[in-house]
């Protein structure tokens, strides 16, 4: 399982390997390597091609060789940055996350990728919070349940970070409100409600990602769930790009591209707007793995009074918060947090407000603020248009 030695590769990943000029764009645009990690993504394609071009390693491996090490491998946030900008078309993710798959198979794990996995099969939630409570705080909004009422439009899939993070739950109650303000028909589900596999896939557990994912198929079809809104970019990706692989078919739909579409068709009650400087930061899974930048944009000038700012570093250019490829969840040694990075791109243009649209971005760019001395705001989409309702 995964990728240990050369003769686990694939000829497609030969053919990848071969095809790097060893140009260093990918570690130009890689928030790992600006962090000072130990990752870099020009340094493992060429470590990979070299022993393809060499096979001189066949039996010892690229870890117990030293030529690759774990830190290496767990420094990736699969951000896609390198190949966004990668002129061979290389994809870099792919091999990281198979190098991953090695080092669980083999269990080459701490405490703190463990307590994931175990999280994930006992409580079905990365949180490891109780599972019968994961949607309980929601009955106070009066938010219908798919238990009974099937024929809902929507399947509002809240995710982990919404169930289970203060934080994040405020997102997910002001989104419920602009559903209600809007008459959309939707639904959530309770305790059935469970973790999608993001987190395992992209930490290497692919086993157990294809259980989950599988087991939630089986849940949907139980509800007949035909289409899908989620305000997490991960869950996004995941239910629209990875479930169709095991007969999940579902028309999903991101909250940002919803409240736009709802905002187009006036059905929102939005007449306060706000004179307040706003940068977006564009979550890695919604901008540049599913090409979705215009949607927020658009939703946020029906609330600005004031042209959203812009950074270079945005859309499919954007910067990772250092949440993604599972690395919320564990620390690797870097010299500065990605997080810090990220915040100081998104501060150059001196904005009020950063607006997310992602529950961990929102958790990293607070973290990174508070240990900063800055008091810039950083406020999800959802927050900011609810905000700007007029029967709120």
């Amino acid at each position: 399982i995964g990728l240990s030695n050369v003769e686990d590769l694939s000829w497609k990943q030969r053919v990848n390997l071969a095809a790097c000029i060893n140009c260093g764009r990918c570690d130009s645009v890689c928030p790992a390597y600006a962090s000072g990690r130990e990752l870099s993504p020009r340094a493992i394609v060429q470590k990979l091609k070299s022993t393809y071009d060499k096979f001189n390693i066949q039996t010892e491996g690229f870890f117990s060789s030293g030529l690759i090490t774990e830190n290496e491998v767990w420094s990736c946030t699969n951000c896609g940055a390198c190949v966004e900008e990668c002129p061979a078309m290389i994809n870099h993710v792919d091999y990281i996350i198979d190098l991953r798959r090695y080092l669980v198979a083999e269990n080459r794990l701490e405490q703190q990728k463990t307590a994931v996995f175990s999280n994930l099969d006992q409580n079905y939630n990365a949180f490891g919070l109780p599972s019968y409570k994961r949607n309980d705080w929601l009955e106070e909004l009066g938010v219908p349940l798919l238990e009974q009422h099937r024929n809902a439009e929507y399947l509002y899939y809240i995710g982990d970070a919404g169930a289970y993070d203060p934080r994040a739950q405020q997102v997910v109650k002001s989104f419920v409100k602009i559903l209600q303000a809007a008459e959309v028909d939707f639904a959530i589900m309770s305790h059935q409600e469970r973790n999608e596999g993001e987190i395992a896939k992209r930490m290497g557990e692919e086993g157990r990602f294809q259980l989950i994912a599988m087991e939630n198929i089986a849940t949907f079809e139980f509800y007949d769930v035909k289409k899908i809104i989620t305000h997490d970019p991960h869950s996004f990706n995941m239910l629209k790009n990875e479930y169709p692989e095991f007969g999940g078919h579902y028309e999903v739909i991101h909250h940002t591209v919803l409240i736009h579409q709802l905002l187009e068709q006036n059905r929102l009650p939005v007449t306060t707007k706000k004179l307040e400087k706003v940068v977006f930061h564009d979550p890695c899974n919604l901008s540049r793995w599913n090409s979705i930048v215009d949607e927020p944009r658009q939703a946020l000038s029906h609330v600005l009074d004031t042209p959203l700012l812009e950074i270079e570093q945005s859309k499919d250019r954007s910067f990772c918060c250092g949440a993604g490829g599972g690395n919320y969840w564990y620390k690797v040694p870097e010299q500065e947090k990605i997080s810090t990075l990220r915040l100081r791109q998104l501060t150059s243009v001196n904005p009020q407000t950063i607006a997310v649209a992602c529950p961990y971005c929102l958790m990293m760019m607070e973290d990174a603020v508070r240990t900063s001395e800055l008091t810039v705001k950083v406020r999800d989409l959802a927050e900011l248009v609810y905000d700007a309702m007029e029967y709120r």
